[in-house]
């Protein structure tokens, strides 16, 4: 079987959407399956990672009227071309605008089946920002032969939203992981680790850290260090605020995945102050590496918080209190073997095939 794997990941933004790819691209090579992977770079990198083709996405081809006609015109000339040169049996793409748009454009156009997955913004964030993108979702969602969501209530978003989408032809595909032993952080003392991982916008709750940060500090003035992981618009507001609060803050930027889990994995607590998500990767991350995690209860977590409910919060004085007993020292079981069953990346993978297969 020959799969064309079309995506538009940023490689300057290493967050869950590119590990969602790429985890899915590196497992099907391991099981001899070839797939060709084109992703459209929205770093503008040329730089190649486990894709074969790896373009760099012009930065004056935004989303903006008019360039989106551009931005489309150059993407399907590109898949056309690819999709020309070889010969595919099934197209998967990831993410529904612009990219997803333009795999089933050119999935028709060529008569080959395409697999569409959605990770969460794509369907409950971008639609909304204009009639024009949520049009051209609505055709890459009716379009495709098969829909996959990275979670249930992903799926039930899509359903409210796009109701004309039939709920046969949407199915559920969580984002698998692989985990290995990591090392320790350079940075590792006697005080508490608190660790932030994620874009720094206002969806990721990044805002929310200051509050949560200072509400903390007050109880455990001097005994605390927080790592803030990732970068984003949001990103100068943060330090500026966070060098106002009495406590240690270190902004790290983006890092590889590597040291992401040995940051997990070595502190005390996870914070997840997300407004939405798709699926929530860096609590599945915290939970594999038995490191307590709090978020607050929104339907995009609630899968992934499914063994370990006690940690979600309704508001920010109920989210300080899971804190301060999670740091205090509260007995906790996290059930982490439980998520290590249940998110394994070849199950995911096998669970895809079989859809080509169907298709």
């Amino acid at each position: 079987m020959n799969v064309l794997y079309l995506s538009s990941y940023n490689t300057k933004n290493k967050a869950g959407y590119y590990y969602a790819v790429t985890d899915r691209v590196v497992e099907l090579r391991k099981q001899k399956i070839n797939v060709y992977n084109v992703n459209f770079d929205r770093g503008c990198s040329a730089k190649k990672d486990v894709s074969d083709i790896n373009l760099a996405f012009p930065k004056f081809l935004n989303s903006r009227f008019p360039f989106f006609y551009l931005s489309e015109a150059y993407l399907f000339i590109c898949v056309l071309f690819f999709c020309k040169k070889r010969h595919f049996d099934v197209i998967h793409v990831h993410w529904a605008y612009p990219i997803g748009y333009i795999g089933c454009v050119v999935a028709r156009y060529l008569n080959i089946p395409i697999v569409l997955s959605c990770h969460g913004s794509d369907i409950h964030t971008h639609p909304k920002k204009s009639r024009y993108i949520y049009r051209k979702t609505m055709f890459a969602l009716q379009y495709a032969n098969k829909v996959l969501c990275v979670s249930y209530s992903l799926k039930e978003k899509l359903k409210e939203l796009f109701p004309e989408i039939k709920d046969n032809k949407i199915l559920v595909s969580y984002n698998g992981l692989k985990t290995k032993n990591p090392v320790a952080p350079i940075n590792i003392d006697n005080r508490k680790l608190i660790t932030y991982v994620g874009n720094l916008n206002y969806t990721k709750g990044a805002d929310r850290l200051v509050k949560i940060v200072s509400l903390l500090t007050d109880k455990y003035k001097g005994k605390l260090r927080v790592n803030i992981i990732g970068d984003g618009p949001l990103k100068k507001e943060l330090e500026s605020e966070m060098a106002k609060l009495n406590v240690d803050v270190t902004f790290y930027g983006q890092l590889d995945r590597e040291q992401v889990h040995s940051f997990i994995k070595f502190s005390n607590l996870i914070v997840m102050p997300s407004r939405r998500e798709g699926f929530g990767l860096v609590a599945l991350e915290s939970f594999i590496y038995n490191t307590p995690c709090v978020a607050f209860d929104i339907p995009g977590l609630r899968e992934v918080f499914k063994y370990n409910k006690l940690l979600l919060a309704d508001s920010v004085k109920s989210y300080v209190k899971l804190c301060e007993s999670i740091l205090s020292g509260s007995n906790l079981e996290l059930n982490s073997k439980k998520y290590k069953i249940d998110f394994r990346i070849d199950f995911v993978v096998n669970k895809e095939l079989k859809v080509y297969e169907e298709i």
